[in-house]
């Protein structure tokens, strides 16, 4: 059952955010992320930490979870 509170996390993300999680859930690094999506390492930590932020999480570990739980991530993609 998903609470007004997941609603509010999924429509609050940003599309850059969601691509940012996805590619975190793959294991790729900043510098890695920034490369692939033309931005500077430095706005994909702006984003870690927006996301980390709206998702009230402490680490990327719990924002990838929470991410599965939200159903943000597929995990038939991985």
């Amino acid at each position: 059952m998903r609470t007004n509170s997941s609603l509010q996390v999924k429509s609050h993300l940003s599309t850059r955010e969601k691509e940012i999680l996805e590619l975190l859930s793959f294991g790729y690094s900043s510098p890695e992320i920034a490369s692939s999506l033309y931005i500077s390492p430095h706005t994909v930590n702006d984003h870690r930490k927006s996301i980390l932020h709206k998702m009230c999480v402490k680490n990327v570990a719990q924002m990838i979870r929470k991410g599965f739980e939200l159903e943000l991530l597929n995990a038939s993609s991985h």
